[in-house]
């Protein structure tokens, strides 16, 4: 994600990808032109244009800022049977409302019409899966944190529920530490998701190749960090795979799943 604190990280460097849309082959659409302002005149009604809202949708925190639009889904959210849209953008939110937002359309005829905005993380690289009542779910990745500390996630995302952030449902996460300057340094990113569908019906495999590693580091490396005059600390990782379940309506962790606690490895100086 573009996160624009990244810009000041110092520390510990052991995050590899931060673009959390690498992790999945994402089934955004790229519609025609004249499609998505179609879409957008419903979230932002005279303010539309190619790419985004001169003006905050209804129901977002902020003002007159500009939203931009992230990726559209299409599906069947709602229902079974409903033509969907899920369009996600970003640019209006506070880092407390997750920097993005949702708004949910449905096709009436030949028309979309809106029902309703929802706060918080803004999704682009997803996945869609079909439940087994016959709705369409998204599965995406988010990171997020501050002051050194990093989380990256993953979470399913039914953009049928309601409620604020209620539409979404974590299912695995780990924490690095690039930025800190700490005496603990502690690696942890996701590497890539991969999906494979299996016999019974709307179930799926999800597959999760992460890296993991940390280290003790000096306080005299520490400190010249803290200096700004280097060096920088490059940990070792470790590969782990972790599996999971889509039972058509909810994630299941393989019971046989390695730890997410990262395991001791090494260090390198970078100058």
């Amino acid at each position: 994600m573009r996160w624009l604190w990244l810009l000041l990280v110092l520390g510990c460097n052991g995050f590899a990808q931060w673009e959390t849309q690498t992790w999945i082959r994402s089934d955004t659409v790229d519609l025609p032109g004249t499609e998505v302002l179609a879409l957008l005149e419903k979230v932002c009604p005279g303010h539309a244009d190619a790419s985004g809202c001169q003006i905050c949708p209804e129901g977002a925190p902020a003002g007159q800022q500009r939203w931009e639009v992230r990726a559209i889904f299409l599906g069947h959210f709602l229902s079974p049977v409903s033509q969907d849209a899920l369009v996600s953008g970003f640019g209006c939110e506070s880092h407390a409302d997750g920097l993005g937002g949702r708004v949910l359309l449905s096709k009436v005829g030949t028309s979309w019409r809106r029902v309703r905005y929802i706060t918080g993380p803004y999704a682009d690289g997803c996945k869609k899966l079909t439940g087994s009542d016959g709705r369409d779910r998204l599965v995406r990745g988010n990171q997020d944190g501050g002051q050194g500390h990093m989380f990256s996630g993953l979470y399913v995302l039914d953009p049928a529920l309601v409620s604020r952030d209620g539409d979404l449902a974590g299912f695995f996460g780990v924490e690095d530490t690039i930025g800190a300057v700490e005496n603990l340094c502690q690696s942890g990113y996701i590497e890539r998701v991969t999906f494979e569908n299996l016999p019974a019906k709307n179930h799926v495999r999800i597959v999760v190749y992460a890296r993991l590693g940390q280290v003790t580091v000096p306080d005299s490396v520490i400190a010249l960090e803290n200096s700004g005059l280097g060096p920088i600390v490059k940990v070792a990782t470790l590969e782990r795979k972790y599996v999971f379940t889509f039972d058509g309506a909810k994630v299941i962790p393989d019971r046989n799943n390695p730890s997410t606690m990262a395991p001791v490895t090494s260090y390198s100086i970078v100058k």
